[in-house]
């Protein structure tokens, strides 16, 4: 495994907890703020994949080489309607897409269990 991935790993697992809170608390006021605003009825929040540039990894290259045509983590950011980040998924960063890291997320599935 790639020092670069352990160390996004490590941030993530220990650092992130501390600061970055998955609790969608509230959730009819960001509602109310993304239809007020856009006139956008439903939004809970926004989603969306950024890539962070690596070095060329000594092992496993090929797994952090992404299709933009350098080497990265493709991790999943999700935020408020006043830009407080909520979570932050990196474990399938690689060169993996911006779908596969959503349909494997935690967050997904919490979602899924509160509205469905």
């Amino acid at each position: 495994m790639s020092k670069h991935y352990l160390q996004i790993s490590e941030m993530e697992t220990k650092l992130c907890p501390q600061f970055i809170k998955f609790v969608p608390d509230n959730l009819s006021e960001c509602t109310k703020s993304f239809v007020e605003k856009y006139k956008i009825p439903g939004v809970i929040g926004c989603i969306d994949g950024t890539h962070f540039g690596l070095q060329k990894p000594t092992v496993n290259e090929h797994m952090f080489f992404n299709r933009k045509g350098y080497h990265s983590f493709n991790s999943m950011i999700i935020c408020d309607h006043e830009y407080r980040i909520l979570a932050i998924d990196s474990k399938y960063g690689r060169a993996a897409h911006d779908s596969f890291v959503w349909k494997h997320s935690a967050q997904r599935k919490f979602l899924e269990e509160q509205f469905n």
